[in-house]
């Protein structure tokens, strides 16, 4: 295990990533909050921890980090001890060309690291059967086009393929990258379309299971 001791680090996010310019919330280039979990399981287990051992627990999105033509975002993550845990902050800026600041902090995240030594139970699933006879099943990107009647728009590196088995009382998603998708899958600890795609798929579930997606969740 990892040394447990106060640390922050620093990374940009710039407009032309390209979670930022496959991701369009109102025309507008996002992050997803939900990527915060890449970012910090990728740092925490460069510093030794190990990801089985590694807990999320109060997680809080608290404001969308989002990039423009010449503004990108200088993001910082602080790590402070509490006991025998950490608490997490993570806080932004927008920078424009010559690393100049165009804004102060805003505060972005928040969450506690927690760290466990159990033996977690492992549950089988049985992939085949749930799958097998749903009461409907719906391709992934049909429900990636209702987004869009939301202006929330993923393009292909947020992206993800396949379909959503749907059955009284579970639903159960089917999913894989796109072909560009597929090409950066080894720079994350979990793909940020991986991460997002459930999100997608419960908005699809949860708002009336009849197609209708008229207000969506986006962490």
């Amino acid at each position: 295990m990892g040394e447990l001791k106060d640390m922050q680090f620093t990374l940009y996010v710039k407009n032309s990533d390209f979670i930022v310019r496959d991701y369009n919330l109102f025309k507008v280039r996002i992050m997803p909050g939900i990527t915060f979990i890449d970012i910090i399981y990728r740092f925490l287990l460069s510093k030794n921890f190990s990801a089985s051992e590694i807990e999320l627990r109060n997680l809080v999105f608290k404001n969308y980090i989002s990039t423009s033509e010449g503004v990108d975002v200088k993001l910082q993550l602080l790590l402070k001890v509490n006991t025998d845990y950490f608490d997490l902050s993570a806080r932004s800026q927008q920078v424009g060309k010559g690393s100049k600041l165009l804004s102060d902090w805003e505060n972005n995240f928040q969450c506690s690291i927690h760290f466990t030594k159990e033996d977690k139970e492992k549950k089988n699933i049985n992939i085949g059967e749930l799958s097998s006879n749903p009461i409907r099943k719906v391709e992934v990107d049909y429900i990636y086009d209702k987004l869009k009647e939301n202006e929330v728009v993923h393009h292909e590196f947020m992206s993800a393929k396949g379909h959503l088995f749907m059955n009284n009382g579970f639903w159960l998603g089917q999913i894989g990258l796109t072909e560009l998708g597929n090409q950066y899958v080894d720079y994350f600890y979990l793909h940020p379309a991986f991460l997002n795609a459930p999100i997608v798929l419960l908005n699809y579930y949860a708002k009336g299971r009849n197609a209708e997606i008229k207000k969506p969740f986006l962490p």
